[in-house]
């Protein structure tokens, strides 16, 4: 089906197809122009550079066979390197370095199983009592939305629905703006520090969403109000591999918010931009169809842990290692979706991000919508293809 997607939307032509030459200098993956015709871009590197540099260091893997293969490659690792200012030995002088050594996608085994399987479980049981809770939620910021006028699809109407519904998730109340401040921090851990002021920002933004997390499972403890904070508090949890136990809590819950807000809302804009340029009907496949035609969790970063060699190039120790998974979507040949990653990198939030998504479209889609896209572009974050500026008029 994936295969036959591609094909049916030009993915699946031959790269022999893709003539464009690129210069031979690095990818810039902040690079506006770069980001909103990523999917043009990979065909041909992964046809002349399918193993290429980028300009912030690292290389980029966009062959779907060298992506699946990094995936389970024990050369790469999680844990960032000694070089690095997310490596361990920072945790007590940044808390960007502590918050990566407490979540998953910065841990190797066996701490990662450990942190995984336990925060894994929680999400779960957590998924099966709440999602029966999306539709209402969805409902009534539906309800609340001014017909006849435009509103920004990302930045207004689905943001405020996501934080909404990943923070009565979770257990917390959090303000749309502080939210965005919280989970900007965590993403901008997976991408290199541009500067020494956005690696401040990083960390003061960490450090807030911290002090209120921990502050909302001080809350949960008393009201024991249903959430992920408490069931996290109330199962056995791993080895603290150093750090407090509410820390622990905190730093994981805030991985899971952030699998709800930015890639959920662009999601939303993609599944709303292609209802109406080729039709359908909104459900879970049409919105895995479309997260895979056009992913918005663009990258996944590994460390070489000494130096190997891939797709024919070395690799020294300690290089970053960046998977593109819209370009081993769009490159593969089998019907693998790479779209959440795999394995033991697979996207712990990928059933809720679904729901939400596929939720909220479908009822916005009986509401008579116009999309206006002439103002399309994306946020300047590496790694990802967020949308911005897509307008929605409704017509209840």
């Amino acid at each position: 089906m994936l295969k036959w997607l591609k094909q049916s939307v030009g993915g699946g032509r031959s790269l022999k197809q893709a003539q464009t030459p690129l210069s031979d200098g690095p990818i810039d993956l902040t690079d506006a122009k770069t980001i909103a015709s990523f999917k043009e871009i990979s065909k041909v590197l992964r046809a002349q550079r399918p193993v290429c540099p980028v300009t912030s260091g690292g290389l980029l893997l966009t062959d779907s066979n060298d992506v699946k293969a990094a995936f389970s490659n024990k050369l790469l690792s999680n844990q960032p390197s000694r070089f690095s200012a997310l490596a361990p030995k920072n945790r007590e002088k940044y808390v960007a370095a502590s918050v990566a050594a407490n979540i998953p996608p910065f841990l190797d085994a066996p701490r990662h199983v450990e942190v995984r399987r336990w925060l894994s479980k929680c999400f779960f049981e957590r998924f099966r009592a709440f999602e029966h809770q999306i539709e209402a939620i969805a409902r009534k910021h539906i309800d609340s939305i001014a017909p006849a006028l435009p509103h920004l699809l990302v930045e207004e109407i689905a943001h405020k629905f996501v934080v909404d519904v990943i923070g009565q998730f979770v257990g917390i109340d959090v303000a749309p703006d502080d939210m965005k401040q919280f989970t900007g921090a965590l993403f901008r851990l997976f991408a290199p520090a541009a500067d020494a002021e956005t690696f401040e920002q990083t960390n003061v933004g960490l450090t807030n969403a911290r002090h209120q997390l921990i502050a909302a499972l001080h809350q949960r403890r008393i009201d024991q109000r249903d959430s992920l904070l408490n069931l996290l508090d109330r199962a056995d949890l791993p080895d603290l591999g150093g750090t407090l136990k509410d820390t622990l809590i905190a730093d994981n819950a805030l991985l899971i918010l952030a699998d709800g807000v930015e890639n959920v809302e662009a999601a939303i804009a993609n599944v709303m931009m292609r209802l109406q340029n080729v039709g359908g009907d909104v459900c879970a496949e049409y919105v895995r169809e479309t997260v895979f035609l056009d992913t918005p969790g663009q990258t996944i970063a590994r460390i070489a842990s000494q130096e190997m060699t891939i797709g024919g190039e070395k690799v020294s120790a300690g290089t970053p290692v960046f998977l593109s998974l819209a370009s081993a979507n769009d490159g593969a040949e089998t019907e693998q979706d790479f779209s959440f990653g795999m394995g033991r990198h697979k996207c712990i939030g990928e059933q809720l991000a679904v729901a939400m998504i596929t939720t909220f479209c479908r009822l916005i889609a009986n509401q008579k919508p116009e999309i206006d896209t002439s103002n399309l572009h994306y946020a300047e974050m590496f790694g990802h293809k967020w949308p911005r500026g897509v307008v929605l008029t409704v017509y209840h």
